[in-house]
């Protein structure tokens, strides 16, 4: 059959002529739509050709095929050729059959020779699975010593899940918070020496998964006496029973004042509305008042309402008074995971040093989750992965994250970008657009010259 293409056309004669390589690369081609129609059954035959002559990589993806095609017989019986024949990663697969993966009976012992096998071959992949079964054992301190010495193998061969398992363990006080952070900063080091699109992939995952650990361990919040108070005297009120027909929807005038009853007698909304409204108008006229504002929110954020606790912590960092920003660390800390706006916040109070202790890797790292929502987020985080300021250098990443502040309209962003690009770091150095990027910081809508965006 003639081909269009003269590679693959290449390849077929060889195949033809029972070259092992030429069937095998063709067979893969066949199977993954590369440069030629699919065709199952062609992949399978060419790849039986390359795997009897005994090519390992053949046999290895021939047993892989069987096993997602559903025929684990054929499938496990081509992966053990191919251990047999020097494939470490085949070793870890049939362990992970008898690690109970894939409706396989579960059979520890055996799963630990294949990983064993595995390891022997030089397949350092195989670390994280050889832990995870040791996991599943017994927990006793040598057992978690050996699971922890695996996943940091693991984790220097550049094994990302590795990484992140070790962080997670290191957490519960397995290992050493530090040592988590070193060992995610080197698979961070080794995805990007992998200049491949999974490389840059796993770079991504990487600084995620980097970021939560350090956000995780950046403190552990005690609740502030106020906290306590609130949820004594929440309950206090409800013991005098909520009034049913109260359903404000709006803080009008016409509503405040069954917002009030409502809010005396335990109802957390009310309490939360009422707060808000109160907290909206201080400064603006005589119904204003900011620390009645804080004490009614602060009663709904005890009923364990998200948007409540976010709520009062803007009140307390507008307030400022002592132990406030304690405070509102608190209760941000709870809704940094799912809203961007407490993550933003938490990322200025330790910048800034408010109620936590200064920590600019910590800012960063609450940084990152708000940089999708808030350009100035993305601007601090992206400032710092290029010039690698508590945070690893990745200038392709951080470079795209200024890139997307800066078409949001942030100043700082386009003078951040005019200043890289007048020093060629992370990106050409062209003075010309130098010039035209770092000129949109000046002129800029909000700097006095509205309208000349240039």
């Amino acid at each position: 059959m003639k081909h269009d293409d003269p590679v693959i056309q290449e390849l077929s004669e060889k195949a033809a002529a029972g070259d092992p390589h030429a069937q095998f690369t063709l067979g893969i081609r066949y199977y993954r739509s590369e440069g030629v129609r699919l065709d199952l059954r062609e992949a399978i035959r060419l790849l039986k050709a390359a795997a009897t002559q005994g090519l390992p990589e053949a046999q290895q993806e021939l047993g892989i095929i069987y096993l997602l095609e559903g025929n684990p017989a054929s499938g496990e019986s081509w992966l053990r050729k191919a251990a047999r024949s020097g494939s470490g990663f085949a070793a870890t697969l049939l362990g992970n059959r008898f690690m109970g993966v894939s409706g396989r009976i579960r059979s520890p012992w055996r799963a630990r020779i294949w990983y064993d096998r595995a390891l022997s071959l030089g397949d350092l992949g195989a670390h994280w699975s050889m832990a995870v079964l040791i996991l599943k054992g017994e927990e006793t301190p040598e057992a978690i010593e050996l699971a922890m010495d695996h996943l940091r193998k693991g984790a220097l061969a550049g094994d990302l899940v590795a990484a992140k398992d070790f962080a997670v363990y290191a957490s519960r006080g397995w290992g050493s918070p530090a040592e988590a952070d070193r060992l995610l900063l080197e698979v961070h080091a080794w995805a990007k020496r992998n200049r491949t699109e999974r490389g840059g992939r796993e770079r991504s995952l990487v600084l995620k998964a980097l970021f939560e650990h350090r956000r995780a361990r950046a403190f552990e919040p005690s609740a502030p006496p106020q906290v306590a108070e609130a949820q004594a005297e929440l309950a206090r009120r409800k013991e005098q029973g909520l009034d049913p027909d109260v359903k404000a929807h709006q803080t009008s005038k016409k509503n405040l004042k069954r917002l009030e009853i409502a809010a005396t007698r335990g109802s957390a909304y009310a309490c939360g509305r009422l707060g808000c409204y109160l907290g909206r108008m201080w400064r603006k006229g005589p119904e204003g008042d900011l620390d009645r504002a804080i004490s009614l929110v602060r009663l709904a954020a005890t009923e364990e309402s998200i948007p409540w606790r976010i709520a009062v912590a803007s009140l307390l960092i507008r307030r400022s008074g002592p132990g406030d920003a304690a405070e509102a660390a608190y209760w941000l800390r709870y809704g940094a995971e799912q809203y961007p706006q407490a993550a933003n916040m938490l990322g200025s109070l330790f910048s800034r040093g408010q109620g936590v202790p200064r920590d600019e890797a910590s800012a960063i790292a609450f940084w990152h989750l708000a940089a999708g929502m808030f350009p100035e987020a993305a601007v601090r985080v992206g400032e710092s992965l290029v010039r690698g300021l508590h945070a690893p250098v990745d200038e392709e990443i951080g470079i795209e994250m200024l890139q997307k502040a800066f078409e949001a309209g942030n100043p700082d962003a386009a003078e951040i970008l005019g200043t890289l690009h007048d020093e060629g770091a992370g990106v050409p150095q062209d003075g010309a657009k130098a010039e035209r990027t770092g000129r949109r910081r000046v002129f800029w809508p909000g700097n006095g010259t509205e309208g000349t965006r240039r």
